[in-house]
C-alpha cells in the first residue's frame, strides 16, 4: 500500500469510526525473516495505528480469503498505471479482489 493510499484509508477510517487493517501478501513458504521483515514494514508503515496482517499465496485470492474470514466492510486498494508486460499479473490481482471480495473494493488512484 503506498502512503497516498493508507492517507486516504485513514481518513475513511476517521470519518466514520472504523477499525483498519493493512495487510501485505507474501508467496507461500516465505522465510520467516521475509514474514519479519514485512511485519516491521508494516509496523513502521501504520505507526501502530491499525492493524497488521501479513498473508501468504496468490495477492487476489489472499486478500479475499482474508476480508471474508475477517468480515470487512470495505477493501481499499492502491493501483496504478503499469507497462503493458506488467499490467497482465498486477491487473488481474485486481480484478480477482474486485470479482472475489465480499464487500466494495474501493480503488485509489496513485500518481508518481
Amino acid at each position: 500500500m503506498s502512503f497516498r493510499s493508507l492517507a486516504y484509508a485513514r481518513s475513511v477510517r476517521q470519518r466514520f469510526s472504523a477499525k483498519l487493517t493493512v495487510a501485505h501478501v507474501l508467496p507461500k513458504g516465505a522465510e520467516q525473516k521475509r514474514v519479519q521483515s514485512a511485519q516491521d514494514q508494516l509496523q513502521r508503515l501504520t505507526k501502530g495505528d491499525a492493524e497488521i496482517q501479513v498473508l501468504f499465496g496468490a495477492v487476489g485470492p489472499a486478500i479475499c480469503n482474508a476480508s471474508i474470514r475477517t468480515g470487512v466492510d470495505l477493501v481499499a486498494v492502491g493501483v496504478e498505471k503499469h507497462s503493458i508486460l506488467s499490467e497482465y499479473s498486477l491487473g488481474h490481482n485486481l480484478v480477482e479482489i474486485m470479482a472475489g471480495a465480499p464487500c466494495p473494493v474501493l480503488t485509489i488512484r496513485q500518481w508518481k
